[in-house]
């Protein structure tokens, strides 16, 4: 039988029949859920973030105004913009998801660092809502360690501090927007985080080492982020 490593559900039609099974759930798990999907019920969304809640292996993002083909490029429903949300959500979640590999190793937690759970609820804590004022003391607490222990743990996770680790996280959804939408700069800047368009423009800068209009210009006549990046998947698998 194929072991589930990690899963990551755009569309979760029927979840909420399967909640007896929660309790075997163990494999990180990063759901998406458009608060107005038409084949999943505002209750059963309801449903879904409570049976979740508890388990530390499992992330629930909810999207307003959004229908259920958030993730479906050119689809009726849509939207570059919460498209390029999630399909961020998706690859950090990968990328700092600590899952068994087609060897059979499993990446081990660096010593003096978080753990795989406080990782994941950290991040998606953070992912959550980039745009708002992340403190120190709100993130040890989530994980219920000092704030001093949790700085140093974080930075040997993450090789950065949480400071510089949340800046870029909002350089990279800034990146997204301005390749799926014509939002202005002012607008992104906002809706990432930063204080106004030169706050917005210095970081830019100094971690991509060019202007987001130049940066935005080279990348005109590039494919839609959604036509590179369809994260559409419902689950990763290696086989045993």
């Amino acid at each position: 039988m194929d072991r589930v490593d990690a899963a990551v559900a755009y569309h979760g039609g029927d979840t909420e029949k399967y909640f007896g099974e929660v309790d075997g759930l163990h494999a990180p798990l990063l759901m998406h859920l458009a608060e107005e999907d038409e084949f999943i019920s505002k209750p059963a969304q309801a449903e879904i973030k409570a049976a979740l809640a508890m388990k530390p292996s499992a992330a629930v993002y909810s999207y307003p105004g959004q229908c259920q083909a958030l993730s479906r490029h050119n689809g009726l429903h849509d939207s570059a913009a919460a498209a390029a949300l999630a399909n961020g959500r998706t690859s950090e979640f990968l990328k700092h998801g600590e899952f068994e590999i087609a060897s059979g190793q499993h990446s081990k937690p660096i010593r003096g660092g978080l753990a795989s759970w406080q990782i994941r609820r950290v991040t998606a804590y953070i992912e959550a809502d980039l745009a708002a004022k992340v403190r120190i003391r709100d993130l040890a607490g989530l994980i219920k360690v000092s704030s001093s222990h949790f700085s140093r743990a974080f930075k040997q996770s993450f090789a950065d501090s949480p400071h510089r680790y949340l800046m870029c996280r909002r350089v990279e959804r800034a990146k997204a927007l301005m390749l799926a939408t014509n939002a202005t700069l002012g607008r992104i800047a906002a809706d990432c985080g930063f204080a106004d368009q030169p706050h917005f423009n210095r970081y830019f800068r100094g971690l991509v080492g060019e202007s987001p209009n130049a940066w935005r210009r080279a990348r005109a006549d590039a494919p839609r982020i959604n036509d590179r990046l369809t994260l559409d998947a419902s689950t990763a698998r290696v086989a045993n």
